[in-house]
């Protein structure tokens, strides 16, 4: 069973490190993406340089507190059929098997994985990126925070 770990606020904001050499350009396309949709809520930090496990729960295990991992290839995790993103709410990963638009899906799930180290839950609300997912098709309509979500997320100390 993996420990639940915690991600301190004031550590803020998380920072974002690609697992293995991605496409070209994604790195910036992502973080061009994440702060058009999510302000400062992470920052682009070095690649991974060791190989991740394909199970999220034990790839998340292996990154430092604050870090949400985009991870290529498929994730997989004990009980769930498909996984996209994971946090332990001490660091996250994301896959980017999300079909195209990649960039545009990718940051979603960053966004999304970056708001749950913040100590945000799921929303209810249709385009929230806090709102929970179980398709990529379905990231396309996420297109910020709600008002409510981006005021728990700005009221949160260590907010950049």
């Amino acid at each position: 069973m993996i420990e639940r770990r915690r991600f301190l606020a004031r550590q803020r904001p998380a920072v974002l490190r690609f697992a293995a050499p991605s496409e070209l350009g994604l790195a910036s396309r992502v973080a061009s993406e994440l702060e058009r949709m999510a302000g400062g809520i992470v920052r682009l930090g070095p690649p991974i340089r060791t190989p991740m496990p394909p199970d999220v729960k034990a790839a998340v295990g292996t990154l430092p507190p604050g870090t949400v991992a985009i991870v290529p290839g498929e994730l997989s995790a004990p009980g769930l059929r498909r996984v996209l993103g994971w946090s332990d709410g001490s660091a996250a990963a994301v896959t980017t098997e999300v079909g195209a638009p990649v960039a545009d899906r990718v940051a979603r799930l960053v966004a999304h994985e970056a708001a749950h180290l913040a100590g945000l839950g799921h929303c209810r609300r249709r385009n929230c990126l806090a709102r929970s997912v179980s398709a990529p098709e379905e990231l396309d309509a996420l297109d910020g925070f709600c008002p409510r979500c981006s005021r728990a997320l700005s009221s949160r100390p260590g907010r950049a």
